[in-house]
């Protein structure tokens, strides 16, 4: 099952296909063809095979050039494959030249592949070398670790790209020494943003963070008078996730362990799980969230900082 990072991760590429270009270029150095536009894909790469291929995300840069279209029969000039991935999975050699192959013929178009992985360790299998057979065709992935995702601090910086201001939230916003500033600076970003979307981002990130700068950010979204705070605020008590943020979500988990109150437990359980990566089925929260026996949900924290799965959990 796609993990919440997984998905969200794929999702800022959706909502901001020039967040493909920004990272092309800040973290590689590659200048795509001049373009007009950028817009998300399909990320279906099946053609007529049986099995279904499809890609996490996949971001195409348009020309309005006429001659760029009549040359070519297309008006797209690169298409970049997005792939999230946690883990290597070495079934990847043989789908990533898959993806590439059957969008370069959709589309008409060069086309490149960008692995986004939250593990330096794991990064670095997904750069290995795929051979593809054919003298001279070697697919090598570009990779992007936690180490090349930049540190945004800047709320100027942050306004004009959300999107990459929440990959460096993520990434970098437990760090000590700049952690406050990347979160103050994403959030300040947000009052660019729509406040659905807004919304759908620092839950995101709050979900992500540990307990200390998770109350940080919190404070940030539930003060002040911008539109998409209040609006933050107002739907988090509709949804009864605290009593109201005021009183802070983070006393609901981090306080709530030190009080020994079972929803504390709950929360802390589904955080671990999150923050690992490890998906959760409704069935399973739904569990959690139910148990009121304190010594159960204890082993179950437990078990959570090192499970691989649910089951392991419930084990």
């Amino acid at each position: 099952m796609i993990s919440e990072e997984h998905e969200m991760t794929a999702e800022l590429f959706r909502n901001r296909p020039e967040l493909a270009r920004e990272l092309l270029e800040g973290t590689f150095g590659i200048e795509l063809p001049e373009y007009d536009k950028a817009r998300t894909d399909a990320g279906d790469c099946t053609d007529f095979a049986p099995v279904p291929y499809r890609a996490d995300a996949v971001v195409v840069f348009l020309s309005a050039d006429i001659l760029h279209k009549e040359r070519f029969g297309s008006d797209v000039v690169m298409t970049v494959v997005v792939e999230v991935q946690r883990k290597y999975k070495d079934s990847k050699a043989w789908t990533w030249p898959l993806y590439l192959a059957t969008l370069r013929a959709r589309n008409k178009s060069p086309v490149m592949l960008l692995v986004i992985c939250p593990d330096e360790k794991e990064a670095r299998k997904c750069r290995q070398e795929i051979y593809l057979g054919h003298p001279g065709w070697v697919l090598c992935p570009l990779v992007v670790s936690p180490a090349s995702i930049p540190t945004i601090t800047d709320s100027d910086v942050a306004a004009q790209s959300p999107e990459l201001a929440v990959l460096s939230a993520v990434t970098h916003g437990a760090d000590p020494a700049k952690g406050k500033d990347i979160l103050r600076a994403m959030h300040d970003g947000f009052a660019a943003l729509d406040p659905d979307k807004a919304y759908l981002y620092a839950d995101y990130v709050l979900r992500m963070l540990p307990a200390a700068p998770r109350a940080y950010l919190e404070e940030l979204l539930t003060t002040g008078t911008a539109k998409y705070r209040s609006d933050y605020a107002l739907r988090c008590k509709a949804e009864g996730r605290a009593e109201g943020l005021a009183e802070g979500r983070a006393e609901g988990r981090a306080e709530g362990l030190v009080e020994g109150r079972a929803e504390g437990y709950a929360m802390a359980v589904l955080d671990a799980l999150s923050q690992r990566g490890v998906a959760v089925p409704q069935e399973a929260a739904e569990r959690i969230q139910r148990c009121t026996d304190l010594a159960q949900l204890k082993e179950w924290h437990g078990r959570a900082l090192t499970a691989e799965s649910v089951d392991e959990l419930f084990a």
